[in-house]
């Protein structure tokens, strides 16, 4: 792999597209004992520098920029055991924080996360991407929230039958900002897996209009794949990981109600990776005649899918085991990226496993064809050993133009110095990487001896658009 280290950047192949956006993401400190406990949200242009100073190689990081002037907000460093407050902190994503597409919202995470779930404020970005908090929204004991469109749903706790809890999603306007609006409770009370069978946690996917909703209601056999639009709830789907007389029987805890899923750009398409009946599949919905189409990707000869599968696939060079994360759409809706990933050659879990960004073309799923290499695009290539040069990744988002991928994997390179194997950084830490939907340019964009990156997210450039011309 070739190397050429620049202005803090470091290229391990070809030459990135022409693509200017954004990219936030989380650094965790990775130092046990140091600063293994800090998270912030940092944002950095796709040349690498530094989006609010544009002379300066590097991330910004929004607490120290963006909160720092942010009244009406304390996070709660230490309360006791009644749950009273006995030490305050300044407002900060040290437990984290999430924002919009368009950078005009954040949500901060007041306190460490307790069984109940998040405490968080929202603020508003202004032009020069200083935050003020709405007054008067706080949620407590919030077990998921994401931002759509104009909108940012969350989901509460409603009742709990044992352990088998039913919970609230709610939505809050925000420009302008109104009461919040109860939507529905999931899961339904007309499910049949309610509350017997339900291990359903509270979580779900939103399309980037805020218009589609899917949610994952799941048994440790089943999963029922649930869309809420217009104010309907609608079951689409039910996939049982083995079916035996007409009855689901599988009890291998295959499925959990944050498996992928994804929704198209324009909301027309619903994309979901399952396992079922011995295979890997995925199958796409139409959210509007509620039609499905699958593929099945692969099969084990016999047993479970989890359990069986490595012989089958140490077969087939090109071949994965699971899919890790949500798929992203292209911005058309015509191809999918996803996080494929193989651990058959790593038994004992210590060593790196292989992970690709793969494209799956949509029109090759119900066409009645089996899956075959030609179906899709390795986009990253990563090669099949224990080195540095197996970039093992974790996360990835689509920049607005389609052109490029951001994506955290571990890192190839040190202060411009290639990694040796034997390097714990080389295994452990993740750095922002970016690489063209071509499979060229493949750049590791950070280097933070100390921080990991995590969760990264592709922003239009106009999100910064006060600096962008300074």
């Amino acid at each position: 792999m070739e190397q050429i280290c620049e202005g803090g950047q470091c290229v391990a192949n070809g030459t990135l597209p022409e693509d200017d956006f954004r990219i936030v993401f989380g650094y965790k400190g990775r130092v046990p004992g140091f600063n293994d406990d800090e998270f912030d949200l940092h944002l950095i242009r796709s040349d690498g520098m530094n989006p609010m100073t544009p002379d300066v190689p590097g991330p910004q990081a929004l607490t120290a920029f963006s909160l720092e002037s942010a009244s009406d907000c304390q996070t709660i460093l230490e309360e006791d055991a009644e749950g009273n407050v006995l030490e305050y902190g300044p407002c900060s994503c040290q437990f984290g924080c999430i924002v919009d597409d368009r950078l005009d919202w954040i949500a901060v995470s007041l306190k460490k996360p307790t069984m109940d779930g998040f405490t968080f404020q929202i603020g508003r970005f202004d032009t020069e991407k200083k935050v003020a908090m709405v007054k008067g929204v706080k949620m407590e004991d919030v077990i998921d929230f994401k931002f759509g469109g104009n909108y940012l749903y969350y989901s509460k706790v409603n009742t709990c039958a044992g352990k088998n809890c039913q919970y609230t999603v709610w939505r809050q306007p925000l420009d302008p900002i109104g009461p919040a609006e109860e939507l529905f409770v999931f899961p339904p009370e007309g499910d049949p897996d309610w509350p017997d069978h339900s291990n359903y946690k509270g979580h779900f996917k939103v399309s980037r209009d805020g218009q589609v909703l899917v949610l994952l209601g799941t048994t440790i056999r089943s999963v029922r794949v649930y869309m809420w639009r217009d104010g309907n709830l609608t079951e689409l789907d039910y996939i049982c990981s083995l079916m035996q007389g007409g009855t689901c029987i599988g009890a291998g805890s295959e499925y959990t109600d944050t498996d992928s899923a994804a929704v198209s750009p324009d909301s027309s398409k619903i994309v979901t990776f399952f396992v079922a009946e011995r295979d890997l599949k995925v199958r796409v919905y139409d959210t509007t005649t509620y039609a499905k189409k699958s593929l099945t990707l692969f099969s084990a000869a016999s047993g479970t899918y989890l359990a069986d599968v490595c012989p089958t696939l140490r077969q087939i060079p090109w071949s994965f085991k699971e899919v890790a994360g949500d798929p992203v759409f292209s911005p058309e809706g015509s191809s999918l990226y996803f996080l494929a990933t193989n651990d058959c050659d790593d038994p004992t879990g210590q060593g790196k496993i292989y992970t690709d960004i793969l494209m799956l073309d949509l029109s090759s799923i119900g066409d009645g064809s089996p899956f075959e290499e030609s179906d899709f695009v390795n986009v990253t290539r990563n090669p099949k050993d224990d080195t540095p040069h197996n970039v093992e990744l974790e996360g990835f988002d689509l920049s607005p133009s389609g052109k490029t991928l951001a994506l955290t994997g571990t890192p190839l390179f040190s202060q411009g110095e290639m990694l040796q194997s034997d390097s714990d950084r080389a295994r452990r830490d993740k750095e922002i990487w970016l690489i063209g939907t071509s499979g060229a340019g493949m750049t590791q964009l950070t280097d933070n001896l100390k921080y990991m990156a995590k969760n990264p997210k592709a922003l239009d450039s106009s999100v910064t658009d006060y600096y962008n011309n300074q």
